[in-house]
């Protein structure tokens, strides 16, 4: 028993810098795809690159509490105007589950020249991922806390 305990610790102990590398590969993908990938699908009406983001069973409830799912969102792409002229995301959460969950959450920033003149926008939002075949995808996204007056 205590040779197993050996061998059982020692391959783990072994492991650990893969497990770590691997870790932060993981982290490094979901923090491009929310931070760059994301953002570009919407901003350059990108249905195949939202199409790779999203899982199967996507759902995004906005801050008003209303729910869409992937068809919707890929449907609507298309006539999506981006409007702000900078946005921002940063990450205040990002935790990995095992090795096929994930909590991406943070806030959105975004300024821009609209119909009534200049705006500025805050929001939070959180995402729930999983990986699949080696391929991080998004089962769900919730906004909230959204704020039309920014002070910076």
């Amino acid at each position: 028993m205590r040779i197993k305990l050996i061998v059982v610790t020692n391959c783990l102990l072994l492991n650990y810098p893969v497990l770590a590398d691997a870790l932060e590969q993981d982290k490094k993908i979901l923090r491009h795809m929310k931070e760059v990938l994301w953002p570009q699908a919407y901003r350059e009406q990108d249905v195949d690159l939202l199409d790779k983001i999203l899982a199967a069973n996507f759902v995004m409830i906005d801050s008003q509490g209303n729910w869409t799912d992937k068809a919707i969102e890929l449907a609507d792409l298309p006539s999506y105007a981006w409007p702000h002229e900078q946005f921002h995301y940063e990450i205040k959460r990002l935790e990995i589950f095992g090795d096929d969950s994930a909590i991406v959450a943070g806030e959105g920033r975004a300024k821009g020249q609209g119909k009534e003149g200049p705006y500025c926008l805050r929001y939070q939002s959180t995402n729930v991922l999983y990986k699949e075949h080696h391929q991080w995808r998004a089962v769900s996204s919730h906004v909230s806390g959204v704020q039309t007056a920014c002070t910076d």
